[in-house]
């Protein structure tokens, strides 16, 4: 029950820094309406997460891929990007999870990296 207060709690605050922004400062509320899409997706509570693509794909909030295409490409249409701008998206959109969560979210190459370079 506390940690549901908690995160009304957090949510209201978020609510409320939107609601305070003015309408001309897209830059941020941008980053505060990617980031509530970010922690609203469910962290996974197994261990080790299950690492294929479609768990990849899932933790992944749409409106940060098309955010990751509009800046890398200028198009937000990312069902036909090429493959390094797939591959990028993928890689930035993984950080971003990973840093937005405190790194509660662990996306493939945060779980594969560590598991490859143990001695």
């Amino acid at each position: 029950m506390d940690e549901l207060a908690r995160e009304n709690q957090c949510l209201r605050a978020e609510l409320h820094n939107l609601e305070v922004l003015r309408a001309d400062d897209a830059v941020a509320k941008a980053a505060l309406l990617l980031r509530a899409d970010i922690k609203k997706k469910e962290i996974p509570k197994i261990w080790p997460p299950p690492v294929d693509a479609e768990t990849e794909d899932a933790m992944i909030p749409e409106s940060v891929r098309q955010f990751l295409c509009y800046l890398l490409t200028g198009a937000g249409d990312h069902t036909h990007a090429s493959e390094r701008v797939t591959r990028l998206v993928r890689s930035f959109a993984q950080d971003f999870v990973h840093a937005v969560t405190r790194g509660r979210m662990k996306p493939p190459k945060h779980i594969i990296l560590p598991l490859l370079s143990s001695h």
